[in-house]
């Protein structure tokens, strides 16, 4: 804080003093630090819709260079977001996904379509993380990875690459969401392509049946010719 009646240079400010927060993004450097670290982190978990306050925590974690922070922060953003905010997404990893670990790195470039559960395995733990669950098993992050998200934070590969990579990096579920997504258009040539992959998939998963029986309503509403190709493709290829 700033001695007016001298000229004595500025000393630290505990933050927690300082409320409300600024409303900016950035912090003066007497306000940085590993207290400011701790006091954004707690208000991420008071205030977890807040995108302000993730904003200014993965801010703060990249100006002090505590790497390590910025990847926890960047993770629990994309866990509020979900499955929406892909453009903040991207632009958060392209402004500040530069500099984190490699495993942080390659999971959450790996996720800024899908975006996170709280249920989903972390390098470590962040502060709305369910827990670290299952196998730490990552993909180590190419190139190409990175240059394929577009202005607006898009994945610009064909669905079915995009699909397969997916599948063999274990994400079963997202493979699922998208394949799901794209039986519902009835005209692709790959269309009997992606529902026998879909209906292999379902084998592996434990609300497989009813998700088979969700895709066979779902045709029904569409097209009853594709619903009974469905239940036909399903009927074939159960077991095999």
């Amino acid at each position: 804080m700033k001695n007016f009646m001298s000229d004595e240079p500025d000393i630290f400010v505990d933050p927690g003093f300082a409320t409300p927060l600024r409303n900016g993004f950035d912090f003066p450097d007497n306000f940085r630090g590993s207290a400011m670290a701790a006091l954004l982190a707690c208000r991420v978990e008071r205030q977890p819709n807040d995108l302000r306050i993730h904003v200014q925590r993965i801010c703060h974690a990249a100006a002090i260079g505590e790497t390590e922070e910025q990847a926890q922060a960047l993770a629990d953003l994309f866990i509020v977001l979900g499955a929406k905010g892909v453009g903040l997404r991207a632009r958060m990893l392209k402004g500040y996904g530069e500099k984190i670990p490699p495993a942080w790195k390659a999971l959450l470039y790996g996720r800024f379509i899908s975006g996170l559960d709280a249920y989903v395995p972390l390098p470590a733990r962040s502060r709305l993380t369910a827990g670290t669950r299952g196998r730490r098993h990552f993909i180590a992050l190419k190139k190409e990875d990175e240059a394929r998200i577009g202005a607006e934070g898009r994945d610009f590969r064909p669905a079915r690459e995009i699909m397969l990579d997916l599948i063999n990096s274990g994400r079963l579920s997202d493979a699922c969401l998208m394949l799901e997504s794209e039986l519902k258009k009835i005209d692709d040539r790959q269309w009997e392509e992606n529902a026998v992959e879909l209906i292999r998939l379902y084998r592996y998963m434990d609300d497989g049946e009813a998700r088979a029986n969700g895709c066979l309503n779902t045709l029904l509403r569409l097209s009853p010719a594709k619903a009974e190709q469905w239940a036909a493709l399903r009927s074939r290829n159960v077991g095999s």
